[in-house]
């Protein structure tokens, strides 16, 4: 996500209302929106992609999730090969950057970043299937170094047995914290 996109999107979430809340207190619950306002766009080895839109809560201490939202995998040259909706089951973990913070640039303080993985059931016309949506958003003051190389922002969504798309191509999300 570029710098002025990250900055309007901070805009558009101070103008939308969200408060200001406390910093990360590792043991005490922390609540978080998701939100996939664009779609989030990744890459299989074989050239196909996946675009992914959603939004919901989750929960540290204790791991909770409501998300969900659609999907569209088409093949190499665009054609669309399946339609569908995802909805999350678990909450595998989540790696918080911190909040506040966009390229050192100070935004409102329940702006966060960090590392999101849910498991996640797909259904759509060919069936149901199981996946792995890792979700990156490069806020706050400490994402890693390597999150250019080793994901950049954006969704990556492994479906188990079927494809891996495991390099994104364009995506823009934010965790709002909540509590």
């Amino acid at each position: 996500m570029t710098h002025a996109f990250r900055i309007a999107t901070a805009a558009v979430c101070v103008l939308l209302g969200a408060g200001t809340h406390p910093a990360f207190a590792s043991s005490q619950t922390q609540t978080y929106e998701l939100e996939l306002f664009v779609p989030q766009i990744s890459q299989a080895a074989n050239g196909e992609l996946v675009s992914i839109t959603g939004e919901g809560l989750f929960s540290i201490h204790p791991k909770t999730v409501s998300a969900n939202g659609n999907f569209t995998h088409s093949d190499g040259h665009g054609n669309v090969v399946a339609n569908g909706t995802w909805v999350a089951t678990r909450l595998l973990s989540f790696q918080p950057y911190g909040c506040g913070v966009v390229l050192g640039f100070p935004v409102p303080p329940n702006l966060c970043g960090g590392k999101l993985m849910l498991r996640v059931q797909l259904t759509s016309e060919s069936g149901q299937f199981e996946g792995i949506l890792s979700v990156f958003c490069i806020i706050g003051p400490n994402p890693p170094n390597s999150h250019d190389d080793e994901s950049g922002e954006g969704a990556r969504l492994d479906i188990i047995g079927v494809n891996n798309f495991n390099k994104i191509v364009s995506g823009g999300n934010v965790y709002i914290k909540t509590n």
